[in-house]
């Protein structure tokens, strides 16, 4: 399982440092530190070990933003989540990984499942 102890960060052109990564899932985290990004410090610097906090973001492989899904909170109102410690990011990753893991389906509900001739859909309006 990869950590935050196993991101690649490297030096980023406008200034800081930041490490992504794609997994097999088609999930895509980010974690950078600059003085643009919400992390602590919020300073340009050149390596991770010179931040204590991180700003981390999460899409899928169609880039819908995700990040609100994994970081415990749904009610998050950005895109990013910002002043992330390695532990915080340590568990999005591991949320990330797990992502689409499939369990399966008890036979008898997947033969229910099988056997309708349709499928009842339905849409409530969004509050």
């Amino acid at each position: 399982m990869l950590k935050f102890k196993d991101l690649v960060f490297t030096n980023k052109p406008l200034g800081g440092v930041g490490a992504h990564v794609v997994f097999e899932n088609g999930m895509t985290v980010s974690v950078q530190a600059s003085k643009m990004a919400y992390c602590s410090p919020r300073e340009d610097r050149y390596h991770e070990n010179d931040y204590e906090s991180f700003e981390i973001a999460v899409w899928d492989e169609v880039g819908n933003w995700r990040t609100r899904e994994f970081i415990g909170n749904p009610k998050h109102g950005d895109d990013v989540a910002g002043w992330q410690s390695r532990e915080q990011i340590n568990e999005v990753l591991r949320k990330v990984q797990k992502f689409w893991e499939l369990t399966p389906v008890p036979e008898d509900l997947e033969k229910e499942i099988l056997a309708r001739k349709t499928l009842d859909i339905r849409i409530e309006p969004t509050k």
